[in-house]
């Protein structure tokens, strides 16, 4: 009797330890709660696992899919009977439009073997009477949802000369990781010598795929729009779907002030012509596979008052596979046609920025190239200037 009731103890030992041995540690969920009050900066990170008793906790980030910086959390973690509650170190702005993941290496107390698990962070649900749409900072125009630069100049004897570049959008949530937006670009100039003449106008789509701890995250977009000149007399119809990828920032570890990020980038411009001040060409196809890549460089000057130092060039190549018009402006800021084929069109443009406060900037750019629909030329451009902007926030 005495032996039956050892076999039997000692099956249920086996069995508890195995089944302990064999449950793996996974994370469930994580909540972000947002600081309770106006002087509290930091997040609340809440994780919740599966089988957290068989696992010893080690490394933790937390990831910007957007711009796939890493985010420091804070070293010291308070233990629950679900997972941990853990304390961002520095702020972060709850932008509607941006997206989270959770990394943190955990080591299986039995075997003594280390993984990497990752979650996406889910901001916890604020009751709506609370939301507030509120302006953050935008890392560069690119990562603006406003954004709207100017300069003057003028000298003697010469007309008074303005040069704008504007673009505006609203990214709207339709599903997890699909957002919707409208959108609108301008990038002109009254100096006939320095104007790309270039509007854009349209919705897009974006599909986000979201990468992991040592591969690349990006998105998607396919884009409806209407591209033409400010006075609409250049005019095309355009579908544009186009995939950009987005590397980690280098480089890495958390104690680097400077950053570099690399976006490349390849698509395809797909429509017809609607207007045209050639007859010949009024009603063309539009094909224009294009690639490029942007390359910034990012330098914290005050985290405390939000204020860097951005370096941003941008290359773009368009192959057209059909004929297309290029221009030229004489001294009376008439176009002169100078191109009628399917040469490649390069455009460059680079931008060194310094923040003087939180949305403004003061800037030194450079252009030069053509960019649709009638590729005037851009003969080396330098502009100094200011530029306003600024992304949507949800608080």
């Amino acid at each position: 009797m005495k032996f039956s009731r050892f076999l039997i103890r000692l099956f249920c030992s086996v069995a508890l330890l195995t089944a302990s041995m064999s449950a793996q540690t996974a994370i469930r969920t994580v909540s972000a709660v947002p600081p309770a009050s106006p002087e509290e900066v930091r997040w609340l990170l809440q994780v919740f696992f599966d089988a957290v008793g068989t696992a010893r906790i080690g490394e933790m980030f937390m990831r910007n899919l957007n711009t796939n910086t890493d985010i420091p959390l804070e070293r010291n973690f308070k233990s629950t009977p679900t997972g941990i509650d853990v304390f961002t170190i520095n702020k972060i702005d709850p932008v509607n439009n941006t997206s989270y993941m959770f990394f943190v290496k955990v080591t299986n107390i039995a075997s003594g073997t280390s993984s990497w698990l990752s979650s996406e962070v889910v901001p916890l649900n604020i009751p709506v009477a609370t939301n507030a749409v509120i302006k953050a900072k935008a890392k560069s125009a690119d990562d603006a949802d406003v954004y709207i630069s100017g300069e003057i100049n003028g000298a003697n004897k010469k007309k008074t000369g303005f040069t704008t570049e504007i673009s505006l959008r609203r990214f709207k949530k339709v599903a997890e990781n699909t957002f919707v937006t409208p959108f609108f670009k301008l990038n002109a100039s009254t100096d006939a010598d320095a104007d790309p003449d270039s509007m854009e106008f349209g919705a897009s789509v974006r599909r986000r795929f979201n990468g992991t701890k040592n591969f690349t995250s990006g998105f998607f977009d396919v884009s409806a729009k209407i591209e033409s000149e400010r006075d609409f007399q250049n005019t095309n119809l355009l579908v544009d779907p186009r995939l950009t990828l987005l590397p980690f920032a280098f480089p890495k570890g958390l104690q680097n002030k400077l950053k570099v990020f690399f976006r490349p980038f390849i698509g395809i411009e797909l429509g017809k012509n609607l207007r045209s001040p050639l007859k010949a060409a009024e009603g063309n196809a539009v094909v224009r596979p294009l690639a490029g890549a942007k390359l910034r460089f990012n330098y914290p000057v005050n985290e405390d008052e939000d204020r860097e130092i951005n370096w941003e060039t941008t290359y773009t190549r368009r192959w057209l596979l059909k004929n297309e018009l290029g221009f030229e402006t004489d001294d009376d800021n008439n176009l002169v046609l100078t191109k009628f084929g399917k040469s490649p069109r390069d455009y460059v443009q680079s931008k060194f920025s310094y923040g003087l406060a939180k949305f403004f900037d003061a800037f030194i750019a450079y252009d030069w190239g053509q960019v649709p629909p009638s590729y005037k030329l851009v003969d080396h451009r330098f502009r100094l200037g200011f530029a306003y902007k600024f992304k949507f926030a949800v608080r």
